[in-house]
């Protein structure tokens, strides 16, 4: 899944004191949530200091009705001068990723 962040939220474990992220996305779809369980979190927490956009890697939880994507990894797609010749290849192409000139004339990324 791909997505922009629009809240997060670090918590410790009752048990362990170990740290975790609840992380909540949107794309051009709608709004969803990004669980990371402690041992995701200790690797992947650097990745998660920005608003994104990210590709997430992971397994889909249903809890009584409510759904989450459990996170195992995480990309950050980082902006990219015009003028890179980058190919991004069909993955980024199906997931509807293109390269785009946003406000200010900044390059970055549209998700959708």
């Amino acid at each position: 899944m791909a997505g922009w962040m629009i809240a997060a939220r670090r918590i410790s474990t009752r048990r362990d004191s170990r740290y975790m992220k609840f992380m909540s996305m949107e794309d051009k779809t709608g709004t969803y949530e990004v669980t990371l369980f402690p041992n995701a979190y200790q690797r992947l927490a650097p990745k998660t200091m920005s608003q994104g956009p990210y590709i997430f890697d992971g397994t889909v939880d249903d809890h009584f009705g409510v759904c989450s994507l459990n996170c195992q990894n995480l990309s950050v797609l980082e902006r990219l001068p015009p003028d890179d010749g980058e190919c991004m290849g069909p993955d980024a192409r199906e997931m509807g990723i293109a390269k785009v000139l946003g406000p200010g004339g900044v390059w970055g990324w549209s998700i959708g």
